[in-house]
C-alpha cells in the first residue's frame, strides 16, 4: 500500500500506510508496566500505597478504587496474593516475537542492498 501510494503520487495515503505500520510494530515490541486495578477497603488501600507504586486511588465511599504499578520480584509479594501469574495481569496486547521478525524481515531486505 506504503510503495504504491508513492509510485502513484499520493504522499499522505503513503504516510497513513507508514503510519500504520509503524504503529503497529511499536505497539507489538513495547514494554508496557503491569498495572493492577482493584477496589478495596480502606485498610487494604493503606496496604497497597505501603507496599506498590501507586498510580491513582479514587474513594468510592467507603471503598477506594486503586490502580498500581506491579514491578517488585515475586519474593516480595504480599503471601496471601490471589493472582500470581495470571493471564490477566499481563500488560497491553504485546508480542514481542512479532516485533523480532519484522526486525529480522526488514534487515534481510536492507541487507539486499548494502551488500
Amino acid at each position: 500500500m506504503k510503495v504504491n501510494a508513492q509510485l502513484e503520487g499520493k504522499p499522505s495515503l503513503r504516510n497513513v500506510a507508514k503510519l500504520l505500520m509503524n504503529s503497529m510494530y511499536g505497539r507489538f515490541g513495547m514494554h508496557t508496566e503491569p498495572v493492577r486495578d482493584e477496589i478495596v477497603t480502606l485498610e487494604r488501600a493503606r496496604e497497597i500505597m505501603i507496599t506498590y507504586q501507586v498510580q491513582d486511588c479514587i474513594s468510592l465511599g467507603g471503598l477506594e478504587l486503586i490502580s498500581y504499578i506491579i514491578s517488585l520480584p515475586v519474593s516480595s509479594f504480599p503471601q496471601n496474593n490471589h493472582w500470581n501469574n495470571s493471564i490477566n495481569e499481563l500488560p497491553g496486547q504485546t508480542n514481542v516475537s512479532i516485533a523480532a521478525a519484522i526486525t529480522a524481515y526488514s534487515r534481510m531486505i536492507i541487507n539486499q542492498y548494502i551488500g
